[in-house]
């Protein structure tokens, strides 16, 4: 819904005689709300698949609806920002005042996401996505000292194993990280693999001596567990836009929400990191384990503002870019609900700029002169409407004093 309303508005109000979503404030934001989106698009898809196989992924579930809300939280407030004044005078032309009042209610049913952060993803999930922390668990209810030796041997060599590669993986840039193969993956997104094997190898190797430091504390120490989370959740939903990217045949036009995707989850990757190595309980181990993830410093930058520009601009035209993103949003059939009208207008907004074009081109466009609008009665007709429809999709709310 935030892209839906985000864009459409972004297109049909104009200030300095410019549509408000290509200036730069505004295109910072949209690019916030439509980079996010593809990413919650791309992990329900991947989360919902597994359901349909009949699996029962409790920890990826808590992980999609953490992740869902808060960036439906964060878009909302984006898109109340780009409407201004429109977005916080309640009434029926105010497209986001319902979402934004019932926001809370997703964010703290079925747990708060305060308690899914820091006591659910990483706490449990830890204990149920190692490979040997939940066999030496059930051989110790067991009472099997052979299960519990073999689940033993296997989790110090396991730990061994990527306190000796995941160096060295950092300082060759992940190059001899496996990848899938060329005829299973586009060949120019394999170096993403390689990227998301880096950092999941850094996250197993930091996690494991954690565990192994603070053992059940883990559940006190929140904060660090919270940070954890926000790694793992990154690593899921990065595995979804690449997962996705495949399942839809490789779409060109896709690339440049993978490519957000990815600079955007790698960087969030590395400030949690950061973080956590920041307040490690120990500081000489942080201090090692900070030398071991990040050899040279840091690897990933934000994402750059040309990329931003470059995910914004195809939805603020009508087309297969914008109509894949929305596709699950509810639209009325009533032409006059008010954002059926606001998606009318933003359709109509195309034609317009077609015939403005047109129009300059009939004048001259190497000349200084003006196009007189008297001189193309059709198209005079079309504005006049065009410009009655925008006025009513920017017009605030007003009521008197009986509410009418």
């Amino acid at each position: 819904m935030a892209t839906r309303v985000g864009t459409a508005y972004g297109k049909v109000r104009k200030q300095f005689k410019i549509p408000i979503g290509k200036m730069e404030g505004i295109e910072e934001a949209l690019s916030r709300i439509v980079g996010n989106t593809y990413v919650i698009n791309a992990a329900c898809e991947m989360t919902c698949s597994a359901l349909d196989h009949d699996h029962q992924p409790s920890v990826v579930s808590a992980i999609l609806k953490y992740e869902a809300t808060e960036r439906m939280r964060s878009g909302i407030n984006d898109v109340m920002d780009i409407m201004g004044g429109k977005a916080i005078s309640n009434g029926p032309n105010n497209l986001m005042f319902n979402s934004y009042i019932s926001q809370p209610i997703a964010i703290t049913v079925e747990g708060a996401n305060i308690l899914t952060r820091s006591l659910i993803i990483f706490a449990q999930g830890g204990l149920r996505c190692h490979p040997y922390l939940s066999k030496e668990m059930m051989a110790i209810r067991m009472n099997s000292s052979k299960r519990f030796n073999r689940a033993l041997l296997g989790h110090l060599f396991y730990t061994f194993r990527n306190l000796v590669t995941t160096p060295l993986h950092n300082m060759t840039k992940g190059r001899f990280i496996g990848a899938p193969s060329k005829k299973k993956v586009d060949p120019k997104m394999r170096h993403w693999y390689r990227k998301l094997g880096r950092e999941s190898r850094n996250f197993a190797l930091l996690a494991d001596i954690t565990l192994m430091l603070l053992g059940g504390k883990i559940k006190r120490k929140q904060k660090l567990s919270g940070r954890f989370a926000d790694i793992l959740s990154e690593l899921y939903l990065m595995s979804g836009v690449l997962k996705k990217f495949e399942t839809d045949s490789r779409i060109q036009v896709d690339r440049i929400y993978v490519r957000w995707a990815m600079r955007n989850g790698l960087f969030r990757i590395q400030c949690a990191f950061e973080e956590i190595l920041q307040n490690y309980p120990s500081g000489l181990i942080g201090w090692v384990l900070g030398k071991l993830i990040f050899p040279f410093g840091r690897r990933h930058k934000p994402v750059s503002d040309k990329l931003q520009h470059d995910i914004v601009a195809p939805v603020l035209e009508p087309g297969f870019v914008r109509t894949r993103l929305i596709d699950y949003t509810y639209l009325p059939e009533n032409n006059k609900e008010p954002l059926r009208f606001l998606e009318d207008t933003f359709i109509q907004s195309k034609r317009v700029d077609e015939l403005k074009k047109i129009m300059k081109l009939n004048e001259g466009t190497h000349t200084k002169m003006q196009v007189d609008i008297h001189n193309y009665q059709n198209e005079k007709k079309i504005f006049e409407e065009y410009g009655k429809r925008v006025k009513r999709v920017i017009d605030v709310d007003d009521f008197d004093s009986e509410l009418k």
